[in-house]
């Protein structure tokens, strides 16, 4: 979301600032506008959970982190049980 604003006001301000004000680093800025590596397989934290959420409102609130993390590498993402557990929360 931050990168996004950042996007959106390029034409106004500087780049360093907006960045220092939203307590961002330029290079996390230029690696998300590059979109990315094409090889990457891991998700961040925020598509890891949106992902848990919908998993869990789909199986109605059933699974706990254990049966989560076996159903998450189940549909083919990588995921440990201590992460899982830390999003769950």
């Amino acid at each position: 979301m931050k990168y996004a604003w950042i996007d959106a006001h390029r034409d106004e301000f500087e780049l360093a600032p907006m960045c220092d004000a939203l307590t961002v680093s330029m290079s996390g800025y230029r690696s998300w506008k590059g979109g990315g590596s094409p090889t990457r397989t891991r998700l961040t934290d925020t598509q890891k959970l949106s992902l848990i959420q919908a998993i869990h409102q789909e199986l109605k609130g059933a699974y706990g982190s254990p049966r989560m993390m076996m159903e998450l590498r189940d549909r083919g993402f990588p995921a440990s049980k201590e992460r899982v557990e830390r999003l769950m929360r």
